[in-house]
């Protein structure tokens, strides 16, 4: 399986990191953002991410599959 990293700082990414990047930006991204970088780039926390990513995956999403 291939490692991601992010585009910004290269670090390693997991799942839910790669999964919110593509909820947030689009699914056809090929380049992730780490969950630091995400919430820089959005100009929002990281705890609000983490609350949205707990919210796609009570809703389903099947990207956080």
């Amino acid at each position: 399986m291939k490692k991601h990293k992010c585009r910004i700082c290269k670090a390693l990414l997991n799942k839910d990191e790669i999964a919110v990047s593509k909820k947030l930006l689009s699914r056809d991204i090929d380049k992730y953002f780490c969950i630091k970088c995400l919430a820089d780039y959005f100009e929002t926390t990281e705890e609000i991410l983490e609350e949205r990513i707990e919210d796609f995956k009570r809703d389903g999403c099947e990207l956080f599959i």
